[in-house]
């Protein structure tokens, strides 16, 4: 090189506010819960498709491993310790290794939906699946709801999904975590 040159370089800092503990903590206002159930699929000789039936994971506390291409039901609960709450985010961040997919088009035992907007888990005004969690909007709370989504586990490993997280839109100090929960996904034939 002849003559004088330039160097020049970038760089760029992100952060995570992440909890303390990967505890649930009800003390700012939401409570939270969240339950995993693998989904086994049972042949409806009746109606000519498959049905799931629901099988808990949490056995003593802990999640029973699954296996690569197993569905997993999520339920997830948020109740405002207040009468009522406005304009809520529930953030439910997905373990590595899994994909989220829309239940509505499973016939799952126990749970009513389609397109039938009375249904139980039609509580919240809007849902994004998203690569690493799931949101949910709702613009009124009262009592516990529920939602559920979907995961297909995919890649073999052991993944955290950290704590859910829910809060008011206009008031973020009113807030709340679910507990962070550990699953294991093993390869076919493990």
């Amino acid at each position: 090189m002849d003559g004088p040159a330039a160097l020049s370089f970038s760089a760029e800092l992100t952060g995570a506010r992440e909890p303390a503990r990967l505890v649930g903590d009800a003390t700012g206002g939401l409570r939270l819960t969240r339950t995993y159930e693998k989904l086994e699929p049972v042949w409806n000789d009746e109606e000519k498709r498959y049905t799931y039936r629901r099988a808990p994971l949490a056995r003593a506390g802990t999640l029973s491993p699954v296996t690569v291409g197993d569905l997993v039901l999520v339920t997830v609960t948020v109740k405002p310790d207040r009468d009522g709450a406005r304009y809520v985010l529930v953030s439910d961040p997905l373990p590595a290794g899994t994909r989220a997919l829309d239940e509505r088009s499973l016939a799952i035992s126990g749970l009513t939906g389609g397109d039938d907007e009375d249904a139980w888990n039609y509580w919240y005004a809007g849902r994004e699946l998203r690569d690493d969690r799931v949101d949910l909007y709702a613009t009124y709370l009262s009592g516990w709801q529920k939602m559920t989504y979907v995961l297909r586990a995919e890649t073999p490993g052991t993944f955290t999904a950290l704590p859910t997280h829910a809060f008011l839109m206009y008031d973020p100090d009113v807030e709340g975590y679910g507990p962070a929960a550990t699953l294991v996904v093993r390869d076919r034939g493990q």
